[in-house]
């Protein structure tokens, strides 16, 4: 790919996330909490109750993001990002948006067959998902007249791919299940903080993307590539941490709805600890392969070179990375999504972008500046995220809990 197109698709896929996934998976945290507690607690009729709730959640939301996603050429302008960078993104995006629908009703069957500790579905769908991504993605970028729209096409039918999970979870039977006016605000009351906690998170990571793109001169473009590649791995690596996150998630909240509050605490404890072994991994392999990993992802020497000083940075924010995710999995198993909101603001907004202003911009340290900033950011969640899993009670999480699936 040119150096424009490795740009454009980035930014089509953060304003993808930002304008469409951040608000829908948010929004869906309430099931992290709700579903999970309500297996504990044996209630499966309230399970499917959520499902039918979060599936008209998620169809206004596709509707009104969808609006926003057709026209992102435009939007993207008025944010300052190059135009020619903004109008190839905005289409590589109306090729992104057919499979959306397929990935709102995959993450919502997702979450109910997680809080059931069900993980096998969800796994064998993800590898046909990708194989289908990688593959197909390949040959319409190399072999077709397609060019690297093609890689956006592979998504949107990879995508289209997890139909068969959707199938399954419509087949999982909740007996007396229905939609209801209360059902719909005891979901809002978790699922819009838990909106706010994810886009506040996933907003900050997208703001750096476009602080890239108002570099000055050249160190916009080298530095839009050089972050993508950065993100790219990042994400990948993520996923460690995302997997014991959502395993503490699901073992808490499968506790507090059963009402052992010792359980939820040592489950609380062991994600912390695991989450930790996996940044290590990670930090080993950053620093390992450091040279070698932006060659996957590109051929300009300028990028690569750029990815490969980021990926000392991305190194040191492994270990914050990975206790803030599983803090994040904690609070959602304990129904705190609106505390993990607060936390996230403060972190990013208050000194992670801030701060990487002041040294990337101001001090025309570059993208790395910007990184640093948001390094400090995820240093301080991570400490006073932990601080506050320490020093959480327990016994009073699960009467409320309790209170929350007998109410």
């Amino acid at each position: 790919m040119q150096k424009l197109h490795i740009d454009a698709a980035a930014l089509g896929v953060m304003f993808l996330n930002v304008v469409a996934l951040s608000p829908g998976f948010g929004l869906l945290t309430a099931m992290d909490t709700l579903c999970s507690q309500a297996h504990g607690a044996n209630q499966t009729t309230k399970m499917g109750t959520y499902s039918l709730t979060g599936f008209f959640i998620l169809t206004s939301v596709f509707f009104l993001s969808s609006v926003i996603l057709w026209n992102a050429s435009s939007v993207l302008i008025l944010l300052g990002q190059p135009p020619i960078v903004a109008q190839l993104a905005g289409e590589f995006v109306r090729y992104l948006l057919p499979g959306l629908p397929f990935v709102y009703a995959y993450e919502l069957i997702r979450k109910v067959s997680q809080s059931r500790n069900e993980a096998m579905p969800m796994l064998i769908s993800s590898i046909v998902c990708n194989v289908v991504v990688v593959c197909l993605g390949y040959y319409l970028v190399h072999y077709t007249t397609m060019g690297w729209y093609g890689a956006a096409v592979a998504r949107s039918v990879g995508n289209a791919v997890l139909v068969p999970v959707i199938i399954l979870g419509m087949v999982m039977g909740w007996g007396g299940a229905a939609l209801s006016a209360k059902a719909l605000i005891e979901f809002l009351a978790l699922g819009f903080p838990g909106m706010l906690q994810m886009m506040f998170e996933w907003v900050a990571f997208e703001v750096i993307a476009l602080l890239c793109g108002v570099l000055p001169g050249k160190e916009a473009i080298i530095g839009i590539g050089a972050n993508a590649v950065i993100m790219n791995v990042s994400s990948m690596g993520y996923m460690l941490y995302l997997g014991v996150s959502v395993s503490g998630n699901v073992r808490i909240g499968n506790a507090l709805g059963a009402g052992d509050a010792h359980r939820a605490e040592i489950a609380s404890y062991l994600t912390l600890g695991a989450g930790t072994l996996m940044s290590m991994i990670n930090i080993t392999i950053l620093l390992t392969f450091r040279k070698s990993l932006p060659c996957f992802f590109t051929t300009d020497l300028e990028i690569i070179e750029k990815a490969q000083h980021l990926f000392i940075i991305a190194a040191v924010f492994q270990f914050p990375d990975a206790l803030n995710a599983c803090a994040q999995g904690i609070f959602r198993g304990s129904g705190r999504q609106a505390l993990a909101a607060k936390l996230n603001f403060c972190a990013y907004y208050v000194i992670g972008i801030p701060l990487g202003i002041v040294l990337g911009i101001k001090l025309q340290w570059g993208v790395g500046g910007l990184w640093w900033g948001m390094t400090a950011g995820l240093c301080t969640i991570a400490v006073v995220g932990s601080f506050i899993i320490v020093k959480s009670n327990w016994s009073k999480l699960t009467s409320q809990a309790q209170e929350r699936i007998n109410s």
